[in-house]
C-alpha cells in the first residue's frame, strides 16, 4: 500500500513539474513555435533591428533562427527579398563570413533589381575583406576582395563608397606586395642568392609601384655581389660585373638611398675584384 502510494504521489509531482516546465517556454521560444509567418517576420526585424542597436549577437541569432524558418512560407512573395537580405547580415553580425557571403551571393544573383543589390554586392567584397588574414598567410581572401571590389566599381562607378573601395584595394595589393617582398627575401636570408635574384625581380614586375622597392634593389644587389664573391674563379668575372650592373641601376633609381654605405662599399670591393681579376688573366702565359 506504502509503495502504491508512493508511486501514485511520484506520477503526480511529475505530471506538475511537466506542466510547469512547459507553461515556461521563454517569450522568443514561443514566437519561434508561432504559425503565424507574418508575426514571426515582424518579430524577426524587431530582433533584427534591436542587433543593430546594441550590437548583441543573441539578437542576431534569435533574428537568424526565425528568418531561417520563414524563407519556405515567403519563397515566391514580396518579402523573401528582405528575408535573404536581413538573413545575411545576421550571419555578418555573428561573424559568420562565410555564410553572410554566401547568403550576400545568392541575393546579387536571385534579385538583380533590387534596391538592396548594390549593398549586398558591396557587402559581399566586404566579408572578403574581413577574411583577409596577414600576409604571411594564405592571401586567397586577399584576392577574392580585390576581384570583389573591382566588380563593385565597375558596376556602380558613380557610387558614394567609390573612395572607400579604393582604400581597401590599395591596403589588399599592399598586403599582397609585403607577402612577395618577403618571400623572395626568404631566398636571400638562407644564402640561396641566384633564387633570391630571380625571385625579387619577379617581386618587382609584379608590383612595380610596391614600396619596398628600394629594399628589393638593394637585396638583388647584394645577392649579385655575394653570389659573384663565393662563386668559383672561373665565374667571378662574370658574376662581379653583374653586380656592377646592379649597382649602377640602384643607383640611377635611389641616387640618396638609407643604403648609400653599403652600396658604395660593394661598389668598391667589385672595383677591386675586377681589377684584381683582369691582372691576375694579363699575368697568365698563353698557352702554347
Amino acid at each position: 500500500m506504502f509503495f502504491k502510494r508512493t508511486f501514485i504521489n511520484a506520477c503526480i509531482t511529475g505530471g506538475i513539474c511537466l506542466l510547469l516546465v512547459s507553461g515556461c517556454k521563454s517569450k522568443f521560444e514561443k514566437i519561434l513555435g508561432s504559425k503565424d509567418p507574418d508575426y514571426m517576420y515582424r518579430q524577426a526585424t524587431y530582433y533584427y533591428n534591436l542587433a543593430k542597436e546594441k550590437d548583441t549577437p543573441r539578437y542576431y541569432e534569435n533574428a537568424r533562427l526565425l528568418l531561417e524558418d520563414l524563407r519556405a512560407a515567403y519563397t515566391g512573395t514580396s518579402k523573401i527579398e528582405e528575408v535573404y537580405y536581413y538573413l545575411a547580415y545576421c550571419y555578418f553580425g555573428l561573424g559568420d563570413l562565410e555564410q553572410a557571403r554566401f547568403y550576400f551571393k545568392s541575393f546579387t544573383e536571385t534579385f538583380q533589381d533590387s534596391e538592396y543589390t548594390e549593398d549586398c554586392y558591396y557587402m559581399m567584397a566586404f566579408c572578403y575583406y574581413k577574411d583577409s588574414p596577414i600576409y604571411s598567410l594564405d592571401q586567397g581572401s586577399t584576392l577574392k576582395a580585390i576581384e570583389q571590389f573591382q566588380l563593385y566599381l565597375n558596376l556602380y562607378p558613380t557610387s558614394a563608397k567609390v573612395d572607400e573601395c579604393n582604400r581597401f584595394i590599395d591596403e589588399l595589393r599592399a598586403k599582397l606586395e609585403r607577402k612577395s617582398y618577403e618571400n623572395a627575401k626568404v631566398f636571400y636570408t638562407i644564402g640561396y642568392y641566384p633564387a633570391a635574384i630571380i625571385s625579387l625581380k619577379n617581386s618587382l614586375r609584379q608590383y612595380p609601384d610596391t614600396d619596398f622597392r628600394e629594399d628589393i634593389e638593394f637585396l638583388i644587389l647584394k645577392s649579385n655581389y655575394l653570389y659573384a664573391r663565393n662563386s668559383i674563379p672561373s665565374k667571378k668575372e662574370e658574376r662581379f660585373n653583374d653586380t656592377m650592373m646592379a649597382y649602377q641601376s640602384f643607383i640611377e633609381q635611389f641616387p640618396e638611398s638609407k643604403y648609400t654605405e653599403e652600396v658604395k662599399e660593394i661598389e668598391e670591393e667589385s672595383k677591386e675584384a675586377l681589377e684584381s681579376l683582369a691582372s691576375v688573366t694579363a699575368n697568365v702565359p698563353p698557352s702554347q
